[in-house]
């Protein structure tokens, strides 16, 4: 691969090869507990831990995979491993109930579970937009984390708001917000002096809560059993007791820097920092490490259903 200045026959636009490679791990810890039913009380509750190391996370052609790779001096280079596309680092899972039986051929019961699901995001990689390291793929290029935002060399531009206005985002606005976000962000304010790893950080853990609650009557005619059921289940409980639990986030700018050019004279590499929009809808430079995302399984929801059975 590279642009066309840097391939070795101009006339191959790709040649890419895959080979085997015994590199990459997977290692996953679980510790579970367990309460045994006990007058109607029961539950469990686990906690898994995992780390996946791969090379890269191959995709469906050599093509593909060579251009997905995350690195610094280009897909031909060295890269080493770092953390798969797929690793989920912690799970957590909990589960309780409780059940209240009254009467035996005339009675029902009345039952209650609550479930619970704390998992970490996916990681995601901090990266460049555009081609800066020349290896012909664009986006793919890992960020350099400055010591202190004021060394990075940025463009001027703008930018139409909502009420039409022009918002102009000048050299040392970008770097004073450049290094604003690196220090707000626990990340990359790790990585001052280094580049950014495939994967090497992660979307916050999302803990949510899903409640039932099932009603049984039952009455025994002429030896045979029936039984009514009412069942309420409410998906996300805790976003009903508080608007701002169980709503997962993204990472707003992975793509934090976009490459623009090489100074002709002091061949300084020259960006732009990202946007993003704020609570009113006006776009401003980038500020929030994430994001909430909008979506129906981010709020709470809730069905009820009936139930007839009968038999012997």
């Amino acid at each position: 691969g590279g642009t066309s200045g840097n391939r070795i026959n101009s006339n191959v636009s790709m040649a890419a090869i895959l080979t085997n490679t015994d590199q990459g791990y997977y290692n996953s810890t679980t510790l579970k507990i367990e309460y045994p039913s006990k007058k109607g009380l029961w539950g469990s509750f686990a906690l898994t831990f995992s780390d996946a190391q791969d090379l890269q996370s191959a995709g469906s052609t050599a093509s593909s995979s060579w251009q997905s790779i995350r690195s610094v001096q280009g897909n031909n280079s060295n890269f080493g491993m770092s953390t798969s596309d797929n690793n989920i680092k912690e799970r957590l899972v909990g589960l309780m109930g409780y059940r209240i039986n009254y009467g035996k051929n005339h009675g029902g019961a009345t039952s209650f579970t609550l479930g619970y699901i704390g998992q970490s995001g996916f990681g995601y990689t901090y990266n460049i937009n555009g081609d800066m390291n020349g290896d012909g793929v664009s986006g793919n290029d890992l960020l350099y984390v400055p010591v202190n935002g004021s060394q990075i060399k940025f463009e001027q531009f703008t930018a139409t708001q909502p009420n039409a206005t022009v918002t102009t985002f000048t050299t040392a606005s970008q770097q004073l917000e450049f290094e604003k976000f690196i220090a707000q962000d626990k990340y990359l304010s790790s990585r001052r002096g280094g580049y950014t790893e495939r994967n090497g950080a992660y979307v916050p853990i999302l803990h949510r809560f899903d409640f039932s609650v099932i009603q049984d009557f039952y009455v025994t005619i002429k030896g045979i059993k029936n039984s009514f059921q009412v069942r309420a289940d409410i998906l996300n409980f805790g976003n009903m007791l508080n608007n701002n639990w169980g709503v997962s986030q993204r990472a707003t700018v992975p793509s934090l820097l976009t490459y623009i050019s090489v100074g002709s004279t002091d061949g300084i590499p020259v960006y732009r920092l990202a946007t993003q929009l704020d609570e009113n809808g006006y776009t401003i430079l980038a500020r929030d490490t994430y994001s909430k995302n909008t979506s129906i399984s981010n709020v709470w929801s809730a069905q009820i259903s009936l139930r007839y059975t009968f038999g012997k």
